[in-house]
């Protein structure tokens, strides 16, 4: 994964900052926007960004449209 696409990351999960287009994408379960917003290193690293979260972000702060809309950008 890319170091910014980690810091975005716990820059949601820890502050609350809105991420960008590609995260709000994967956050918010919605692989079309995530695969058309990803940079070419975020496209290699999608597999792995996902098991992140499911490794280590809050369940309750990820994974449905309804719980990002709260920061959707």
């Amino acid at each position: 994964m890319p170091d910014y696409t980690l810091r975005q990351l716990v820059n949601y999960f820890e502050n609350g900052v809105p991420p960008g287009d590609f995260l709000y994408g994967v956050l918010s379960n919605d692989l079309k926007k995530a695969c058309y917003h990803a940079d070419d290193r975020n496209q290699l690293s999608l597999w792995i960004i996902v098991m992140w979260c499911i490794e280590y972000a809050p369940v309750d702060a990820w994974g449905s449209a309804e719980i990002a809309a709260e920061v959707e950008v």
